[in-house]
C-alpha cells in the first residue's frame, strides 16, 4: 500500500507515515522496505529479460519468414498477386502472413482474394492480438473484395522496437500513420478502386478512427469505417475542453507525439516501480491467465475460446520485446497524449465518411454508454448491437460477417 501511494505522488504521506514511532508504523515501514526489494528485484528482472530471451527467440507455432528487413521486404517487392500464387501453391495458410517494411521495420500482414473487385477491406486487431484473431471472419468477408489484415507494430509478429523509428514515443499516432502508409503503399497499387473500408476492434477500431480523422492516405480515400467495440478516450466532462481544440488535422498526429522529457532521480524510480508491477502482471497474465481473461470478455459463448485462440494471443507474446512494448503503451507511457473520440468523431462526420458500430452488447470493458456517446457525436453512424462481449467479430462471427456484408452492400461499397 505504502508503494502504491507513492506511485500514485504520495510521497509526503509516505515519508511521514514511515517515520510514525507507533509499533504499526514501524512494522508497516519495514513491510514498505521489503515489498520496495522485492519490487526492485522484479524490476532487474524486467530489464534483464530481453537480454536473457534475445539468443533463443520463440518461433511461431506455424513457419513464419524471418531474416533481416531488406530480406523481408523482398517478399513485397515480389509483388502482391505473385505472393498469393505461391502462398496458394504451397498450401499455405493466409494466418501465416507474409512482410511488409515500413520505415525499416518489418510488418507481418495477410491478403485474400486481392484481385476482388469490391473496396478493399482491412481489419485491424486489437491489443495483444494479431491477424489470426479474424480467423472465421477473413475467408467469408473476401469472396467479392479483397481482405487485408494486418499485425499491428508491436503486435503479433510485426517488429517491437523499444521506439518505432521515426516516432518520439508509442501510441495510436503510431498505428494510424502505419495503416494509412499500409493503404497508400500495398492495397491501393493493387486495387481496381480508391476506397478502401477501415475495421477495427478495441484498440485497432481507435486507431482506424484516427487514421480515417486525422491521417494523411496518398492516392485514396477511406471509404467506410467499422467500430468494433471501439477504445479510445473522450474529452472529460467538466474540464476546460479538448485540449486540441486548436489544433488542425493535419497536424493532430504531430501533437500527440512530443519527445518525452527526461527523468530526475525520483522519476526514475516511479519508473522502475511502474516496470516491476508491470512486468509482473505481464508474465501472470501471459503464463496463467490468458484463457481465463479471455472468457471474462467472450460473455456468450465461451466455447469460442478455443485452444488456438489462446495460442494465437500467446505466442506473439513470448517474442523477446514484447514485454517492453506492453510496459511503454500502458503503465509505463510518459507524457502520453492522445486525440479524443470528440474530435475524431467530429473530423469523420465532417468527411462524410459511412460508419458502421458493430458492438458487442455485453462487454465489460468498453461499454454499452461508451458506445451510445460515441452514437451521440457520430448521429449519421449506423448501429447493430450483436449479443456477444469485446470481441463480437470472434464470439459470433457468422452473425458478424451477415450484419457487416449487407451493411457494405447497403452502402455500395
Amino acid at each position: 500500500l505504502h508503494c502504491i501511494t507513492y506511485l500514485r505522488g504520495g510521497t509526503t504521506h509516505l515519508k511521514r507515515t514511515c517515520h510514525t514511532q507507533s509499533w504499526w508504523g514501524k512494522m508497516a515501514r519495514y513491510a514498505s522496505m521489503l515489498l520496495l526489494a522485492g519490487l526492485s528485484l522484479t524490476a532487474a528482472a524486467a530489464f534483464v529479460a530481453p537480454l536473457r530471451t534475445a539468443g533463443t527467440r520463440h518461433a511461431p507455432a506455424r513457419a513464419i519468414s524471418q531474416g533481416s528487413p531488406r530480406q523481408i521486404c523482398l517478399t513485397q517487392r515480389l509483388g502482391l498477386r505473385m505472393i498469393a500464387a505461391e502462398t496458394a501453391e504451397a498450401g499455405v495458410s493466409w494466418r501465416e502472413g507474409v512482410f511488409w517494411e515500413w520505415r525499416g521495420m518489418p510488418v507481418r500482414y495477410a491478403a485474400i482474394n486481392i484481385q476482388g473487385k469490391g473496396a478493399p477491406l482491412l481489419l485491424v486487431h486489437g491489443f495483444g492480438a494479431s491477424l489470426e484473431h479474424w480467423r472465421d471472419n477473413a475467408p467469408t468477408l473476401s469472396k467479392d473484395r479483397p481482405v487485408y489484415m494486418i499485425d499491428l507494430l508491436g503486435f503479433g509478429f510485426s517488429a517491437q522496437p523499444d521506439t518505432p523509428n521515426t516516432f518520439n514515443r508509442w501510441g495510436g499516432h503510431v498505428w494510424a500513420t502505419q495503416i494509412c502508409d499500409f493503404i497508400s503503399q500495398v492495397i491501393l497499387p493493387a486495387s481496381t478502386t480508391k476506397k478502401v473500408v477501415l475495421a477495427g476492434n478495441s484498440l485497432g477500431g481507435y486507431s482506424a478512427l484516427l487514421a480515417a480523422g486525422a491521417g494523411d492516405l496518398k492516392g485514396g480515400e477511406i471509404g467506410g469505417l467499422v467500430l468494433v467495440n471501439s477504445a479510445g478516450s473522450f474529452v472529460a466532462e467538466g474540464s476546460d475542453g479538448d485540449p486540441l481544440a486548436a489544433v488542425s488535422r493535419d497536424e493532430l498526429l504531430k501533437s500527440v507525439d512530443p519527445i518525452p522529457t527526461s527523468l530526475d532521480p525520483i522519476g526514475w524510480l516511479v519508473q522502475a516501480l511502474k516496470r516491476a508491477v508491470s512486468f509482473a502482471g505481464f508474465i501472470f497474465t501471459r503464463e496463467g491467465r490468458i484463457e481465463s481473461t479471455l472468457k471474462l470478455v467472450y460473455t456468450n459463448d465461451k466455447s469460442r475460446v478455443d485452444a488456438d485462440l489462446v495460442d494465437l494471443i500467446k505466442r506473439p507474446a513470448l517474442q523477446p520485446n514484447a514485454f517492453e512494448v506492453f510496459f511503454k503503451t500502458t503503465l509505463g507511457g510518459r507524457d502520453n497524449k492522445a486525440v479524443s473520440i470528440d474530435r475524431l468523431a467530429k473530423e469523420v462526420e465532417e468527411a462524410a465518411i459511412p460508419t458502421l458500430l458493430l458492438w458487442g452488447e455485453n462487454d465489460p470493458w468498453i461499454t454499452m454508454k461508451r458506445a451510445n456517446k460515441m452514437l451521440q457525436l457520430m448521429p449519421n453512424a449506423k448501429f447493430l448491437p450483436l449479443t456477444a462481449g469485446h470481441c463480437p467479430h470472434d464470439e459470433v462471427p457468422q452473425e458478424f460477417n451477415a450484419n457487416l456484408l449487407k451493411w457494405l452492400a447497403d452502402k455500395r461499397l
